[in-house]
C-alpha cells in the first residue's frame, strides 16, 4: 500500500511529506448538448414546489424522477454515459459497471436556491444545466465536518476551506461525488 501513496504526497521539507488523503473531485465540462430542446420538453414535465408553506421554497423538482426513460429523452442517456465514463476514466479508474438510477428536473427560481442535501442512494451524482444567467446558476459544496471547531484561518487552503462555488451556465455538465453536500 505505500507504494500508491507515492501518487499523493509532496516534499515540503527536507524531512517532511505532506499526504493528500480522500480528494473529492469536481467534474465540469461545458457540453455541446442541444439544451435548449431538452429545455423546451423539461417545459412540459409537472413540476410540484418543495415548498412546505408559500413563502418557503423557490425550487420545484418533476414528479418523474425518471425523465431519462421518457422515450423523448432516452437519445441523452448515452451521452451523458459517455461523459461519466470520461471522468471515471480519469478520475476514479473504476472497473463497476455504472448506470443511471434517477433522473429529474429542477427548477430554482431567479436568486433562489435548494437547502443542503447530498444524495446518499448513489457514488456519484451529476447535473446538466440548461439555463442560466450571469448571476444565477452557481453550485455549491459544504464541508460539514468538523463543524463543531470554530477555528479561523488566515488564508483558504486545499486543506482548510469548508465551501466551494462553482458558476455553471447553459450545456454545463457536472459530476461529483454524491455524499457531498450542496
Amino acid at each position: 500500500y505505500w507504494r500508491n501513496l507515492k501518487q499523493i504526497n509532496r516534499e515540503v521539507a527536507k524531512d517532511v511529506k505532506l499526504y493528500s488523503l480522500y480528494a473529492q473531485p469536481i467534474y465540469i465540462k461545458t457540453t455541446n448538448i442541444d439544451v435548449e430542446k431538452i429545455l423546451s420538453i423539461a417545459k412540459k414535465y409537472e413540476m410540484p414546489s418543495q415548498a412546505k408553506d408559500k413563502n418557503e421554497s423557490s425550487i420545484s423538482l418533476s414528479a418523474n424522477k425518471r425523465v431519462l426513460e421518457d422515450e423523448v429523452l432516452t437519445p441523452l442517456k448515452p451521452i451523458l454515459m459517455k461523459e461519466f465514463e470520461q471522468y471515471n476514466e480519469l478520475v476514479w479508474k473504476y472497473t463497476n459497471t455504472f448506470k443511471i438510477t434517477t433522473s429529474w428536473f429542477t427548477k430554482t427560481l431567479k436568486d433562489g436556491s435548494a437547502q443542503w442535501h447530498n444524495h446518499q442512494n448513489a457514488s456519484i451524482s451529476g447535473v446538466l444545466y440548461l439555463q442560466t444567467d450571469k448571476t444565477n446558476g452557481n453550485i455549491q459544496f459544504q464541508n460539514f465536518n468538523n463543524r463543531w471547531l470554530d477555528i479561523q484561518t488566515k488564508e483558504n487552503t486545499m486543506y482548510n476551506f469548508n465551501k466551494a462555488t462553482f458558476h455553471c451556465s447553459a450545456g454545463c455538465l457536472i459530476f461529483f461525488p454524491a455524499h457531498l453536500h450542496h
